[in-house]
């Protein structure tokens, strides 16, 4: 998954297929309140995703790019990976203490 500053979120195709997630779909990004750099992906009314040229998933949203970037002291861009099994509730871990 990679987040730029501009609000782009984007989900490789791989992750996309492994989480089951289509153009249409949409999802939601949550973070933790008590770990701040902890966020959460989950497939429901959120944001609209779309397809890309690479065959993955996008959607914009400034707001929480912003957010992501800079809970984990990224100021333009971020790359990092997705959990492929969800946590209770049905929330994808975004992990991003590896954030690149």
């Amino acid at each position: 998954m990679s987040v730029t500053i501009k609000g782009v979120i984007t989900i490789s195709k791989v992750a996309a297929l492994t989480l089951g997630l289509k153009s249409g779909d949409e999802v939601a990004f949550y973070q933790d309140e008590k770990a701040s750099a902890d966020w959460y992906l989950k497939k429901e009314k959120g944001v609209k995703l779309r397809q890309n040229s690479a065959g993955g998933m996008l959607c914009n949203c400034a707001s929480v790019a912003r957010s992501l970037l800079k809970s984990i002291d990224k100021s333009e861009k971020a790359n990092m990976m997705l959990a492929t099994e969800p946590i209770e509730g049905g929330f994808y871990a975004i992990i991003t203490r590896a954030a690149k």
